[in-house]
């Protein structure tokens, strides 16, 4: 539901408009082709900067998030092996000091 003061403002901004397009109407360079050029300039640097610099910077983001995830599965993959070594090695450690006859991959059989 819009407000009447909203409905002012799009009132306004018409009748600006239009008093522009009138005046615009009188100038000898109005059906120019270099006016042509500008607007389709304009235009350019409008979709440039308002479409298609964000799509960009998202679709850059989008690739660094996945890289990042990446990244972050690989450290807890080796983290992990790394653990696993570390309590083998612990393990061993044991069975050493021990003396025990128990095997170094399985710590079950230990004696």
């Amino acid at each position: 539901m819009s407000s009447g003061s909203e409905n002012g403002s799009d009132t306004t901004k018409l009748t600006l408009l239009r008093g522009v397009l009138e005046w615009w109407k009188g100038q000898p360079f109005a059906n120019s082709m270099a006016f042509l050029q500008v607007i389709a300039m304009v235009a350019a640097v409008y979709l440039a900067v308002y479409v298609l610099i964000p799509a960009e910077r998202q679709a850059i983001q989008g690739m660094i998030e996945h890289v990042e995830d990446q990244q972050t599965q690989q450290i807890d993959r080796l983290s992990d092996s790394f653990d696993r070594a570390l309590d083998r090695l612990s393990h061993a450690g044991r069975i050493a000091s021990s003396g025990s006859t128990a095997s170094v991959e399985n710590p079950e059989f230990e004696n």
